[in-house]
């Protein structure tokens, strides 16, 4: 009994493994990754024209931070329809994983994209307005489908053009605000929370909903 109960928990760790890997594969996360590295080549590029006080030294740089959360929000559309069920209550978790795991990825690509390059807000601030504009993309994701997902992030990156020409304080559009900004923070990592639940629970709308 003990030997046939020891002969079942490996196999217990291996549909999920693999649904993992089917989860990625049809997703098109491997062609989102190389869209990730053309959005850091993309901002290597323009980085000449983004050095610290120069016209393009936030516009430019945020562009590229909505493009990459839009890359994040797209691959969460499913291409399946109903066929996906089979995955049942898996499918929720695996979307939850997914999410950090593609935004680290994100902030690393565009983080190598800079290297040896300024930032006008630095690291910290390429984390946290990336951060917030992910949680935009899910969100739009999830309400009007994975396909138009990039509005949320480029109308966010619009207001934020016009808040940083008018000197807005309001720490909704963190974009705005210093990194060391305690509220900017705040509610990008809660846009962040609010897409993830949004995008895990129900998926892209042009997907699969529960």
């Amino acid at each position: 009994m003990t030997a046939t109960s020891a002969a079942r928990r490996p196999r217990l760790a291996l549909p999920t493994a693999r649904l993992a890997r089917l989860h990625a594969a049809g997703r098109g996360i491997p062609g989102g990754l190389a869209m990730l590295v053309l959005c850091a080549i993309g901002l290597r590029i323009v980085l000449p024209w983004a050095t610290p006080g120069s016209d393009g030294a936030r516009p430019l740089p945020l562009l590229f931070e909505a493009l990459t959360a839009s890359v994040v929000g797209i691959v969460f559309r499913s291409p399946f329809g109903e066929v996906e069920r089979v995955t049942g209550r898996w499918l929720p978790v695996l979307r939850f994983a997914a999410v950090p795991a593609l935004t680290a990825a994100a902030f690393g690509a565009l983080a190598a994209g800079s290297a040896g390059a300024r930032l006008d807000l630095g690291y910290a601030g390429l984390a946290r307005d990336l951060i917030g504009m992910v949680g935009l993309s899910l969100a739009t994701a999830t309400v009007i489908g994975g396909l138009l997902c990039w509005l949320g992030p480029v109308a966010f990156w619009l207001v934020s053009l016009y808040a940083i020409g008018s000197n807005w304080t309001t720490p909704w559009v963190w974009t705005g605000r210093l990194p060391s900004d305690t509220g900017a923070w705040l509610c990008a990592v809660a846009v962040f929370v609010v897409g993830t639940v949004l995008v895990a629970t129900f998926g892209a709308r042009d997907g699969v909903h529960e």
